[in-house]
């Protein structure tokens, strides 16, 4: 994708989702990220964050429709606290902008 817009689509801005450093060490800690220095090095720094305001609503019901996030679901986020409160808290998406 990078590469296509990069050759083919240059006036198009490409976004890839990315987490805030702060969101990524809470995760890491309840077991839900890996710890490899590697993909960490290679994960990208937000440049772009979007209100999404009452978009939280449709997100924490995606959260618990799709079979595969029930199992992180069980594994580490509702350990502390019900998932629908911590993706309530989220209320900005974070985005890194490809340059």
């Amino acid at each position: 994708m990078t590469e296509l817009q990069r050759v083919q689509f240059t006036d198009i801005s490409l976004w890839y989702v990315a987490q805030p450093d702060r969101l990524v060490r809470l995760l890491q800690a309840v077991g839900q990220l890996s710890r490899e220095s590697e993909v960490d090095r290679r994960r990208a720094v937000p440049t772009q964050r979007v209100f999404i305001g009452a978009g939280v609503l449709p997100k924490i019901r995606a959260w618990y429709a799709y079979r595969s996030r029930r199992a992180l679901i069980a594994k580490g986020l509702s350990r502390l606290l019900p998932t629908w409160l911590a993706v309530s808290m989220m209320q900005f998406e974070y985005f890194a902008e490809v340059a």
